[in-house]
């Protein structure tokens, strides 16, 4: 199932990209990327450009990052970051969304132990119809980030 995360960050900026699998499995941040700043942030803009994010090809594997250092590299680069620490900062939020069957489901998070992120319980989750308008889901990504801890 086609997936996506998308930050708050402390800004208040929205920070998000797909979620690919590897050959191995586990999901990795893949394009598209994208940065909405705080006072762009539409209810058009954002819904539209979490919808091309979950429009990737989940039949797809990338190659597992042989190198983990650089992986991060690329990854900061194309997230427009210098460092990990807006994404680790206190107050920044993590939402993961998939789209399965004809829904989408708004995963989420808190803060584990180490400063990642960790799924709440999925009774958590909120569901909209993927043809819902663009308002309501964006109600439901809100509403998402309001569970968050």
């Amino acid at each position: 199932m086609p997936g996506a995360s998308i930050y708050k960050l402390h800004s208040e900026d929205y920070l998000m990209f797909a979620l690919c699998k590897t050959k191995s499995g586990f999901s990795v941040a893949c394009d598209p990327f994208t940065r909405i700043a705080k006072d762009d942030r539409g209810v058009d803009v954002v819904v539209n450009a979490l919808k091309v994010s979950l429009n990737t090809d989940d039949t797809k594997r990338l190659p597992d990052p042989q190198n983990w250092k650089e992986f991060e590299q690329n990854f900061l680069q194309k997230c427009g970051l210098k460092t990990l620490q807006p994404l680790q900062k206190a107050g920044t939020l993590l939402v993961e969304i998939y789209r399965e069957d004809n829904y989408l489901v708004f995963l989420p998070t808190k803060r584990g132990e180490d400063a990642n992120f960790e799924h709440k319980d999925r009774a958590e989750a909120v569901k909209v119809l993927f043809t819902a308008s663009n308002k309501e889901i964006m109600q439901a990504l809100e509403e998402t980030f309001s569970k968050c801890e």
